[in-house]
């Protein structure tokens, strides 16, 4: 998921080749937040959300 407004941020196409490249299955990106967790909605487990706190604060803001 792209970080609006950070520039110096990791692109998603960039992370998701770091996390395949460790091994890593299943790796995708998305648009933004909310398509990232409409495309998790019915999986089991959990979602971990990385990069800064202000952003993972808008996440949890949006999605509670």
């Amino acid at each position: 998921v792209p970080n609006p407004g950070n520039d110096m941020a990791f692109t998603p196409d960039g992370l998701a080749a770091i996390a395949a490249a460790a091994g890593m299955k299943d790796v995708a990106t998305a648009p933004d937040a909310a398509h990232a967790l409409a495309r998790l909605s019915g999986a089991r487990g959990r979602v971990l959300v990385c990069g800064s706190l202000y952003y993972a604060g808008e996440i949890l803001r949006e999605n509670g």
